[in-house]
């Protein structure tokens, strides 16, 4: 697109780059289609222009992982700060690229100071990273000999690494900051950022901000949709709003793009109407006059659009479809609608959108062609799923759409439900235990959000809501109850991006609902997972609140036995979770957590989701043995494992509710007062917890603070047996646990000397990796080629068939 007037604007975004030593922070907002990139673009081509001794960098941050949402500070998890990190030093190495690449030395250095600053770093006398990485963490921290977190009880348990990452990442703000600071103070600088409201309110954008507070003498540009900036420094600059051409500049534009022989003032004043004055309306126009396929003439434009009612974007969207239906021979404009209705369409999509007009995937091919061919499209590589997609700009899209929805709204919603069924049919499912590790793919999650997205315009509201709640419970169940996880945050943004769009009251009643129950719900790692617990102080009432309102924008208040599948499955997971408000919130009413329980196992059952119910009535024992009730939890452990037993995939084992049922046992034993037989089950619930690293991918957040738990449990009977005077008792419990690994080199047994030693010397470390094999390296995690991975199936291939098959069956001593 030309760059045509605003030169004022360009004057005052650039003033003070000669001076080059104060800061100018300049905000420059504009909606979609008003030019933000051009001006941009013409800032970085006259700035190189102007003086050889000047240096631009410019960085469009929708390319920097824009989905990143989610809590940010201490409630991340490690692996979020890590990708954060990560995702940061991205940045920092495009913008040295550009300014100085010599300098991007400085980047490597501040990795290694990372690598050395976490694997040293230390709270009191403890090595914090070789406790985690032992797995004594997390669960043992009431212990004296343990390490001791000054972070609140709602932290995230691996606290001190998040606190590492992010003092990693603002560690390199202030390196590159310095670099930025030194290229500055002797030439000229000019930053600019694209698309600011993308990282607006996420990790990305506070770094950015924090980057802007250190910079000494730089010209920053931070274009972005209007009401969404950053928090940064203003410094000296303006805060510039783009607006739409004027009549005048309408006449510059047409002679730049048409030629002055084919312009008249009539056309001007014809074009400057219909487009607003809008850059990427009035591009589309003239695109419209040069296509040679087309070839719609000034007298035909102004025909079609005195035709059309309504606004800008809804005219021109409907001279394309105009325009492009004229065309002999394939069904262009049919096409081009369908193309409209999502996002972003892909081949196999088009035929799908176009099935009833006999359209295939071999016969979509050369209309998919066609519609790359239009000016007022773009061709892109999905970086998630790697197929190739074309894109209707979003000014135009909304214009097909709006006006499909006033006079075609059973073609739209037709054509939405043919995007869901589509989009729905790429996601592997969620019925069985392996199909859930879809949940945790970025382009199955991708799937399902689309799909959610079409949803919602193509059924009743309710529908909408009852699929969306389904998928967020989903996601929350198999993880985000546990640890942070994004996805979750995602959807909700979506949904309150649903509501928005649509001023439905209802689904801004669910979008809200939602949100207060995750931003209520504490993360279950973070409670203490003993029978003799004392819950941290959490909002339960709100989480429970916020649960009701959500089974009653579903419908689900209707007697259970009228409840369709996908009912059902939703109202399991509500149940699920209306337990866990009761159970947390009042730990003195087991009845009514039991009675949810219950009903949640109930529905499970009847919509063959069999992976969840024995999950359901292994927290139902967890929940007997916090009333004391051993003999009650033991029954609801053997029912656990019998009915994960009659569904066992030897391929891919639920290793962590094996490792749980065993930890259940190993409580009820403990407190019954059978040590050997509590270490037993503590042993085999540390082997499983080991084991469920490799199930559904390498190892990763989740995965190793399971094992932390399992480990601290398991060590923390031990010290508790040294501590009373029981040192012999303790020893053998030890020891016990111990037998529950094969031996190898690398495991070898412990003798009773040694292990005295270390109970009365040494650290929880030390104990903990006597015991049992180290946990995953922190630069381990979501990596398949590691030393620990080796480890493991080493380990893996000596835990004997028929024992695994032994441990799921009950045990009656």
């Amino acid at each position: 697109m030309p760059f045509v007037g605003r030169e004022d604007l360009l004057a005052r975004l650039l003033t003070g780059l000669e001076q080059g030593q104060r800061l100018r922070t300049t905000d420059v907002a504009g909606a979609t289609g008003m030019g933000k990139s051009t001006l941009l673009q013409e800032a970085q081509r006259r700035s190189a222009a102007r003086s050889t001794g000047m240096v631009v960098a410019s960085v469009d941050l929708a390319r920097y992982n824009p989905e990143a949402r989610g809590r940010g500070g201490v409630d991340q998890t490690y692996g979020q700060a890590l990708k954060h990190y990560n995702e940061v030093r991205a940045l920092a190495s495009d913008l040295l690229h550009d300014l100085d690449p010599e300098r991007a030395i400085v980047l490597e250095e501040t990795d290694q100071e990372f690598t050395r600053n976490r694997q040293k770093m230390k709270v009191g006398k403890v090595n914090v990273y070789s406790e985690m990485t032992a797995g004594a963490g997390a669960l043992i921290s009431a212990s004296p000999q343990t390490i001791k977190v000054n972070f609140d009880q709602n932290a995230a348990q691996d606290a001190v690494l998040v606190g590492a990452a992010r003092e990693a990442t603002l560690q390199l703000s202030n390196i590159l900051a310095a670099s930025l600071n030194d290229i500055s103070s002797s030439q000229p600088m000019l930053l600019l950022f694209d698309n600011v409201d993308i990282v607006a309110g996420q990790e990305l954008g506070f770094w950015i901000s924090h980057l802007i507070s250190n910079l000494k003498g730089a010209v920053v540009v931070l274009a972005h949709e209007p009401n969404s900036v950053l928090d940064a420094p203003r410094g000296t600059g303006d805060a510039l709003q783009i607006s739409p051409f004027s009549l005048d500049e309408v006449s510059e534009f047409l002679t730049q793009t048409l030629g002055q022989e084919r312009i008249s003032d009539d056309l001007v004043a014809l074009l400057y109407k219909w487009s607003g004055g809008v850059p990427i309306a009035l591009q589309v126009l003239v695109d419209l006059m040069n296509d040679p396929t087309i070839k719609l003439c000034r007298e035909d434009l102004e025909k079609r659009l005195l035709r059309l009612p309504g606004n800008a974007e809804g005219r021109l969207a409907g001279v394309v479809t105009e325009m492009v239906e004229r065309l002999e021979g394939r069904p262009l404009g049919k096409a081009l609608r369908a193309a409209s209705i999502p996002a972003e369409c892909d081949i196999k999509l088009l035929a799908a959108l176009l099935a009833d007009d006999g359209v295939t995937p071999e016969s979509a091919i050369p209309l998919m062609k066609d519609l790359e061919a239009f000016s007022f499209t773009d061709e892109y590589k999905s970086p998630i799923d790697k197929i190739d997609y074309v894109k209707v700009h979003a000014f135009i899209r909304q214009g097909i759409a709006d006006g499909m929805l006033k006079y075609a709204p059973h073609e739209r919603n037709h054509l939405h439900s043919v995007a869901a069924e589509y989009f729905y049919g790429q996601f592997t499912g969620s019925n069985s235990y392996f199909e859930m590790f879809g949940f945790e793919k970025p382009d199955q999650q991708s799937w399902l959000r689309k799909w959610l997205y079409h949803v919602a315009h193509s059924e009743d509201r309710r529908t909408a809501m009852l699929q969306a709640a389904r998928v967020f419970f989903d996601a929350f169940w198999w993880w985000g109850n546990y640890v942070n996880f994004d996805f979750c945050e995602i959807l909700i943004t979506d949904f309150e991006g649903l509501a928005s769009e649509t001023q439905d009251d209802n689904l801004v009643a669910f979008a809200d609902a939602v949100r207060r129950f995750r931003d209520n719900y504490p993360y279950r790692a973070k409670l203490r997972q003993d029978f003799d617990r004392t819950y941290p102080a959490a909002p339960w009432n709100e989480v429970e609140d916020a649960l009701f309102e959500i089974r009653e924008l579903c419908g689900l208040t209707h007697p259970s036995t009228d409840l369709s599948e996908r009912e059902r499955h939703t109202e399991a997971l509500l149940q699920v979770f209306l337990a866990h408000a009761s159970r947390y919130g009042s730990p003195g009413d087991p009845l009514e957590s039991k009675r949810h329980y219950d009903e949640a196992a109930r529905h499970f059952a009847l919509v063959d989701r069999s992976w969840d119910v024995p999950w359901v009535v292994f927290e139902r024992g967890d929940l007997a043995l916090e009333s004391g009730d051993t003999k009650l939890a033991l029954d609801e452990a053997t029912y656990a494992a019998s009915l994960l037993y009659d569904d066992f995939d030897e391929k891919n084992p639920d290793e962590e509710l094996i490792a749980n049922i065993h930890r259940l046992r190993a409580d009820c034993a403990w407190l019954d007062g059978k040590t050997d037989l509590a270490a037993k089950e503590y042993g085999l619930a540390v082997v499983h917890s080991f084991l469920f690293h490799r199930i559904g991918g390498p190892p990763d957040d989740y995965t190793m603070q399971f094992y932390f738990e399992a480990r601290g449990r398991a060590i923390e009977k031990m010290l508790v047996l040294w501590r009373s005077g029981r040192s012999a008792e303790s020893v053998r419990f030890g020891q016990i646990m111990q037998e529950s690994f094969p031996t190898m080199p690398s495991l070898p047994k412990r003798s009773e000397t040694e292990l005295i030693e270390v109970c009365r010397n040494g650290t929880v470390a030390e104990l903990a990796n006597m015991l049992f094999p180290r946990g995953p390296d922190i630069g381990e995690l979501n990596q398949q080629s590691t030393p620990f991975m080796k480890m493991l199936l080493r380990i893996e291939d000596r835990v004997q068939a028929s024992l695994r098959g032994d441990l799921l069956r009950p045990r009656s001593s």
